[in-house]
């Protein structure tokens, strides 16, 4: 099966056919309701959606919370790490929801497609300083490799959407 995917490449947006590589790079949920203001590309390793009603943040793929940290007002701020197992497919992925507003997990707590991880918000080194958005990665090791993620720059989206994810 072959789906459109759109990814930056050499800062130009442009259409590729995908076929899933492994059984969790395919398709995640839409985490968050916004518009997609940057995507993955060299020095940035998510996808990031804006949206100044602050919304709630759903995960993108039943897991478990692996990693919550909060890196006060460095890096990604209040951040939350899921862990997604196949235990058919022998594969294990990661996805990161940072610049949180508030949470109110603890780590081992089991998630379900499109349960509440948090608050959208601008905590951390957020920039520009007050732009409220997430940012959202979908990873192969919990601090390695980073998927390509497929949105729409610059496109309103929901979290009713399904995501492209590939490597």
């Amino acid at each position: 099966m072959h789906n459109k995917l759109l990814l930056l490449c050499l800062g130009s947006l442009i259409t590729v056919s995908l076929i899933a590589v492994d059984a969790m790079a395919g398709n995640y949920g839409c985490p968050a309701t916004g518009k997609v203001t940057q995507l993955v590309k060299s020095g940035h390793d998510g996808v990031d959606i804006a949206n100044k009603s602050m919304p709630v943040v759903g995960a993108a793929r039943a897991g478990v919370v692996c990693d919550i940290r909060d890196y006060g007002q460095k890096g990604y701020g209040k951040m939350v790490t899921l862990k997604h197992e196949d235990t058919k497919a022998k594969v294990i992925r990661y996805t990161r929801y940072a610049y949180l507003k508030r949470h109110s997990l603890r780590k081992n707590d089991q998630l379900k497609v499109g349960n509440n991880v948090g608050q959208m918000g601008c905590t951390g080194h957020c920039v520009p300083k007050g732009a409220v958005h997430l940012h959202w990665e979908v990873r192969k090791t919990e601090w390695g490799t980073t998927y390509a993620i497929g949105l729409p720059l610059n496109k309103d989206v929901n979290r009713g959407l399904s995501v492209s994810v590939r490597d």
